[in-house]
């Protein structure tokens, strides 16, 4: 799987925990996703954790830096949806990070209009890459999902493993990826195309 923007989970993984909340015990079964999320009420601290998100792409890819704080906007309303799209923690894995970004945008359609056609794939990439360490969090947090899905943790942590070691500073791979298309599809989980 090329995700196109990649995060290291060491950064990536304190914000991704901001969104959810710390278990009181741990999970026995599939729970709802929307059930997890830490917020309620008003969204600052989601807009807090968009923009350093954001920010941490931008260190190491081509960014669209005169559009990032459009950027922040829009992936803070992407990242609400997660409190709105009705699916359990077990679903968003067996969906991937493709499909289960696909989800969250659906649930905001149009929030991106404003953005330039760079900026638009910038998010997108970025979206799939935040969505990859959600679904790892989601993973760590429950014993159930490990027990039953032990195929799906084995390949999110290789996953996220890969994009850590691409975008090491430093390392050989770590360099900026041009946009091919707006809405490319990365490969390597199932039901991802070719691209």
């Amino acid at each position: 799987m090329d995700t196109v923007v990649h995060t290291p989970s060491d950064l990536a993984a304190p914000l991704v925990r901001r969104l959810f909340r710390v278990p009181e015990r741990p999970p026995s079964g599939p729970e709802p996703v929307p059930s997890l999320t830490a917020w309620q009420g008003p969204a600052d601290d989601v807009h807090r954790t968009a923009a350093d998100l954001v920010h941490l792409a931008a260190e190491r890819h081509a960014a669209p830096t005169a559009e990032l704080a459009p950027v922040v906007d829009v992936l803070a309303r992407t990242l609400l949806a997660i409190a709105r799209v009705d699916v359990t923690d077990a679903d968003a894995v067996r969906m991937g990070p493709q499909d289960y970004a696909r989800r969250l945008r659906g649930a905001v359609q149009g929030a991106d209009r404003e953005l330039s056609p760079e900026a638009a794939w910038f998010h997108d990439a970025l979206l799939v890459s935040v969505c990859l360490h959600v679904l790892h969090h989601l993973m760590r947090r429950s014993p159930y999902l490990q027990q039953r899905l032990p195929g799906r943790a084995g390949r999110i942590a290789q996953l996220v493993d890969l994009g850590t070691r691409r975008r090491r500073p430093g390392s050989p791979n770590a360099r900026p990826r041009t946009p091919r298309s707006r809405r490319s599809t990365p490969r390597g989980w199932p039901g991802a195309s070719a691209g």
